[in-house]
């Protein structure tokens, strides 16, 4: 194990982003100096299927890739907010869709070097559309439905480009072919 020997903030954009410089020692008794670590927020993400068998699937913009990209629901979680209802609140913020059941698939840190938040992810079946979509934020995006036999395709194309989209994916494949 890595021992922690001093830890100082260097940023703080809280409830964002807080960076810290630790110091560590190795379990080989070598000292690091400038070991960064970056906290931010948890959010909750959706592999949400319709009746017909369907992935709900957002396209809109995303500011660290300067480009429009596809991801699945997702969202930070609000305080000591329970996961799952945070999937629940941001599956139909972002949709106008709720589902019949819910299924958690894992949590998954970003970067296991750095932190940088933990990801709920949640098998969401029988969603259907409820309402209009209402995200409530600075994210202008557009909601459409893709036959699950069409994900693979896409994930191998690039069209999902965010580690947690792809994590939920995979681990909704994984759930789903448990099944038979």
């Amino acid at each position: 194990m890595w021992t922690r020997l001093q830890r100082s903030l260097c940023f703080d954009a809280s409830p964002w982003l807080r960076l810290f410089r630790d110091e560590v020692r190795l379990p080989s008794g070598v000292t690091v100096g400038g070991y960064y670590q970056i906290e931010a927020r948890d959010f909750a993400m959706v592999f949400a299927l319709t009746h017909l068998r369907e992935v709900l699937c957002l396209r809109g913009y995303k500011y660290a890739l300067n480009a429009l990209d596809v991801q699945l629901p997702a969202g930070y979680l609000e305080g000591d907010e329970d996961p799952l209802l945070a999937a629940k609140r941001e599956l139909l913020e972002e949709t106008g869709y709720e589902a019949e059941s819910w299924q958690a698939l894992g949590r998954a840190i970003v970067d296991g070097n750095r932190g940088c938040g933990r990801g709920y992810f949640y098998l969401a079946r029988g969603a259907r559309h409820v309402t209009e979509p209402n995200a409530g934020d600075l994210e202008d995006h557009e909601v459409f439905a893709v036959p699950l036999s069409s994900i693979t395709s896409m994930v191998c194309g690039g069209t999902f480009r965010q580690q947690g989209t792809l994590a939920c994916i995979a681990l909704g494949f994984a759930a789903l072919a448990e099944e038979g």
